[in-house]
């Protein structure tokens, strides 16, 4: 590392974000058992932590992990900006990322099912409209990125579908399990159990796709002002092609 450098240790980086998903899930069924013993809320503490409720906590730590990300999958748009091939789909999922931080914070995706739900009186695991709603806006993002997602080496695509999985698990698969099974009652345990797999998923996703995007950033950019290391591993002076990559393998 050079003086007026600054080093980042793209593994410490994911490890510290995974901590705090720990420490926040822990928090939300710690307040959630001790909400069910009391009978009640004490202060509101429950609801402040509670995982699947908008403008707390763990809502806005999602929105800031949606925000980081879209904000690096513009900074690797800028890496990749000599190739209009490989360029072309990373600040749309930039953008996109900016527009799932909105609706985590302000629950977009509710306003616009919620209409639809009730005109059609829709229940249980049909109940989440707007995931069929999205699901449209996944493919077509996939088959943009895919193209770009071939051209990178096995290791970094091999992260970027690990992170696919995790989210969409939680994000699709653990909720429309949950609404499945949700009997309408406060304190239903199950859907409590659904939901905090569901969100935990999530967070980890995001937390996983962002450690992929800074390891895409530390094989492929010159070194600058901001040095990328992975452990033991640093990067060289000029970029790497990612196929003969080391750090890939």
């Amino acid at each position: 590392m050079v003086p007026g450098e600054v080093s980042i240790d793209t593994r410490k980086v994911a490890l510290w974000m995974a901590y705090v998903v720990a420490a926040i899930v822990a928090t939300s069924v710690v307040l959630r058992l001790v909400k069910s013993a009391l009978g009640h809320d004490p202060g509101g503490v429950a609801q402040l932590f509670r995982l699947n409720a908008e403008n707390n906590i763990p809502s806005f730590w999602n929105a800031m992990l949606f925000v980081v990300g879209g904000m690096l999958f513009i900074v690797v748009w800028r890496v990749y900006h000599s190739d209009a091939g490989k360029a072309r789909p990373w600040p749309i999922l930039g953008l996109v990322f900016g527009f799932l931080a909105y609706d985590e914070l302000y629950g977009v995706h509710e306003s616009l099912s919620d209409p639809i739900e009730n005109l059609l009186d829709l229940s249980g695991s049909l109940k989440v409209f707007w995931i069929f709603a999205y699901a449209g806006l996944v493919v077509v993002v996939a088959l943009l990125f895919f193209p770009a997602w071939r051209s990178l080496g096995r290791r970094l695509r091999h992260l970027f579908a690990a992170s696919a999985i995790v989210y969409l698990s939680g994000a699709v698969g653990f909720e429309l399990l949950g609404e499945a099974v949700y009997s309408g009652r406060e304190g239903d345990m199950i859907f409590g159990l659904m939901y905090t797999i569901e969100e935990s998923l999530e967070m980890l996703g995001l937390v996983l796709v962002i450690y992929t995007l800074l390891e895409t950033i530390r094989v492929r950019a010159p070194r600058s002002a901001i040095s990328l290391t992975n452990g033991a591993h640093t990067r060289s002076n000029a970029p790497v092609p990612e196929r003969a990559a080391p750090s890939e393998k």
